[in-house]
């Protein structure tokens, strides 16, 4: 797939120059900011919902939005909720939300860089500003990402009981002010970026965001691309009433890659250093005509009224659109059958596939309405904050498969593992045809799901004391229609409790615990081997904790420990039947999701920040995690782990900016996992686990700042993956492997204007 760039940000650039060089010479000159997105005098005032990126010194924010929709204290919140700043985003030059996480321990960002796992558990989406957020974010966009751990999170509708990350956008600042950005890298990754804020006046500004990135595939056939455009529009209609209109628009080009596959234990695809067939790193059985192309369209309008000090209120309406078309040979491994059209003799080891094609359309509302109290009983002090919001999803995924109607089933191709040219191309006599047979994963789907609620926080003893009450009603309602026409649906509502108090023995040390439940549809209707509805997930937690902070936050973290339980967790059991296998004859496929009985997951956070000295800060996490099935109907799964599974994980960053060395500045961060349960690959009962081995990596940053015709310019040289190696995974039996991101360095420059 060749396509040609599109200078989204060359563009911006010229624009902003355009409007903001004539502004100069109009305007009253004003003093040049510290920071290129900090607030002007002539900033709207910051609301009680809303938290900037203007207001974090350093890596450690003294407050956070997620946890209660209101601006808070982090410490006077009764759950871990780490918050990553802008500034950290920038300081590892992370370019979306799988690098940006990188240095959380407790937090797994999938390869999509959208979805998580949190505390063992998967989260099917993010949080754009409150709302769910089903695709990948760019890094240049975000404010700051909040990871709310546990159920807690069912504040916004509905969860995971493991937690969510909310993921804040930039807000136009208010002043006249911006940065151009170019990186190259060595894995012939090119990107460019760009921010600029423009005050049209006292009561308008403009934000505009950019960015565009191609990688160089890592196999043989093409490129992926991906280009994003976001203005925000921030409007003081009055001293108490302000409008923001946000959008944001993404593109995705992506030639698909299945992974790496393995039979009888010999990597397929691996070098001869270990013992693989020679086939070059670069191969692909998959071939140069998959792809995946995406367009999402997302739209905020938020209209908030401050009454007085102690009332306010906040109107938010939310539109989410996501096109995407996607084309496949999906392959595995197998033995040749007789019969084959390739002549490959029967038994033979060989790499099968199919085409497919598939579209997927989703268009998503959602609105919401919050209202904000505050009152004092005598010494007490009242914060009362209730809402509620209500969103549909709709769903349309027609797909089709090269199917051989005659022998009802897909028309299988082969190449043997150690053909050396095997013919990739599309063949000419794909005939797609739409299968009611496979109708249960082409369909329609209207997911409807509302929550209101009622939460109250009370402050004792000159704050001393904090309690956080409340109660959320969340309700389901699930449509799906088949394109054979079968129709399915499910309903269920669920009043979640949530009751935590924190106690501050002392100024620096808070002391903490939290119990709340929590309401999860399951992720796009899943359904079993038969199109059969899962209900939906319910959850409960228990966390206690310490947070410390001492005087001049010179150190600060959070310290938890929780047990969550979770019912109706769907894991794939490949001993389950299917409908291409209803008789479950063990000569055809077998394997289907199931939903599980009880799931647990208890485990240990910990998150560290440290300013020994002015020059150096350090940020620090650790996070044990024991993730199993407790209870089942089938004995066989009791006691299981839950993928993907990492027992211990751990991280460090340091950055060290010497005031002598002016302009300097020198980042370094090593992580650490230990063994890593991907998934089970055999087909037996039990399942063999495929494992990862305990892996160190590291990355390193050195930037230099210095003043360049009068525009602050940066030189940054970022070495990342620095020790990773190539990684074999598995257990005695079925073998997968897995090359990791090779070894980068990335160099860029930055010019702020």
């Amino acid at each position: 797939m060749n396509i040609p760039r599109f200078p989204l940000i060359s563009s911006a650039a010229l624009v902003a120059a355009i409007f903001l060089c004539p502004l100069h010479g109009q305007t009253k000159a004003t003093p040049a900011p510290a920071r290129a997105d900090a607030p002007s005098a002539a900033a709207v005032q910051l609301s009680p919902f809303e938290v900037t990126a203007a207001q974090d010194e350093g890596y450690a924010p003294s407050e956070t939005l997620s946890g209660t929709k209101v601006r808070t204290p982090v410490r006077d919140i009764p759950m871990n909720l780490q918050v990553v700043t802008s500034d950290f985003i920038e300081d590892i030059g992370a370019f979306d939300l799988q690098e940006a996480m990188a240095y959380n321990a407790s937090v797994v960002v999938s390869d999509n860089a959208y979805q998580a796992t949190i505390r063992g558990f998967n989260s099917d989406w993010q949080l754009r500003n409150g709302f769910r957020y089903y695709k990948r974010t760019d890094a240049t966009k975000v404010a700051r990402i909040e990871q709310i751990s546990g159920p807690a999170a069912v504040l916004y509708g509905i969860t995971q009981p493991g937690g969510i990350l909310n993921v804040i956008t930039k807000q136009p600042t208010g002043n006249n002010s911006g940065w151009l950005r170019e990186t190259y890298s060595t894995t012939d990754r090119e990107r460019t970026e760009g921010n600029f804020n423009y005050r049209i006046n006292d009561k308008v500004s403009l934000l505009l965001v950019g960015s565009y990135q191609r990688d160089a595939a890592q196999d043989a056939f093409a490129d992926n691309y991906f280009r994003s455009l976001s203005p925000t529009l921030s409007w003081k209609l009055s001293d108490k009433t302000k409008l923001v209109v946000d959008f944001d628009w993404t593109q995705y080009n992506h030639h698909l890659s299945s992974g790496f596959l393995a039979y009888n234990s010999v990597p397929i695809q691996a070098s001869t250093s270990v013992g693989g067939f020679d086939v070059p790193r670069s191969f692909n059985y998959e071939g140069p005509n998959n792809h995946y192309d995406e367009t999402t369209r997302t739209s905020f309008v938020t209209l908030e009224h401050t009454f007085n000090r102690n009332a306010s209120v906040r109107l938010t309406y939310n539109l989410h659109q996501q096109k995407s078309t996607e084309e496949y040979m999906g392959i595995g491994t197998t033995k040749a059958p007789s019969g084959n059209a390739e002549g490959i003799a029967k038994n033979t080891p060989v790499v099968e596939g199919t085409w497919r094609y598939f579209i997927l359309n989703n268009r998503m509302q959602t609105v919401a309405a919050d209202g904000l109290f505050r009152f004092e009983t005598g010494a007490v002090k009242h914060q009362i904050l209730v809402g509620g919001q209500a969103g549909v999803d709709k769903f349309y995924s027609p797909r089709w498969y090269d199917w051989d109607t005659a022998k009802n089933n897909y028309v299988w191709r082969y190449w043997t593992l150690t053909d050396r040219n095997p013919d990739l191309q599309k063949p000419a006599d794909v005939d797609y045809i739409f299968q009611t047979a496979l109708s249960t994963q082409s369909r329609r789907e209207e997911n409807t799901v509302a929550s209101a609620y009622l939460t109250h926080q009370a402050r004792f003893f000159n704050d001393r004391f904090i309690t956080l009450a409340g109660v959320f009603y969340s309700s389901v309602d699930d449509y799906i229609r088949a394109f054979s026409g079968e129709q399915q649906r499910y309903s269920a509502s669920k009043a979640s409790p949530q009751i935590g108090a924190v106690a501050r023995p002392l100024d620096w040390l808070s002391v903490y615990a939290l119990y709340a439940t929590s309401l999860y549809p399951q992720a796009g209707g899943a359904t079993g081997g038969f199109g059969e509805i899962f209900p939906p997930v319910q959850g409960k937690s228990f966390e206690y904790g310490l947070k410390f902070d001492t005087p001049g936050r010179q150190v600060s973290g959070t310290l938890s420990i929780y047990d969550i339980r979770q019912k109706n967790r769907v894991i794939f059991d490949s001993t389950a039947p299917n409908a291409n296998n209803p008789t479950a004859d063990p000569n055809l496929p077998l394997g289907a999701n199931v939903p599980t009985g009880e799931t647990m997951s208890k485990g240990v956070d910990f998150n560290l920040y440290y300013r020994p000295l002015h020059d150096l800060q350090l940020i620090g996490s650790y996070a044990y995690n024991d993730t199993e099935i407790l209870h089942d109907s089938q004995p066989y799964l009791v006691g299981r782990k839950v993928t993907p599974f990492y027992r211990n994980r751990a991280a460090l960053w340091a950055k060290y900016a010497p005031t002598e060395w002016r302009g300097w500045s020198f980042g370094l961060g090593p992580t650490w996992h230990g063994h890593a349960l991907r998934g089970y690959s055999s087909s037996s009962a039990s399942g063999i686990p495929n494992t990862a081995k305990a892996e160190f990596n590291a990355q390193a940053v050195v930037s230099f700042t210095h003043k360049i015709e009068g525009y602050k310019t940066t030189f940054a040289v970022n070495c990342r993956n620095v020790l990773r190696d190539e990684t074999v995974t598995g257990g005695k039996g079925d073998v997968g492997y897995y090359f990791v991101e090779p070894r980068e360095v990335r160099f860029s420059a930055t010019v702020a204007f």
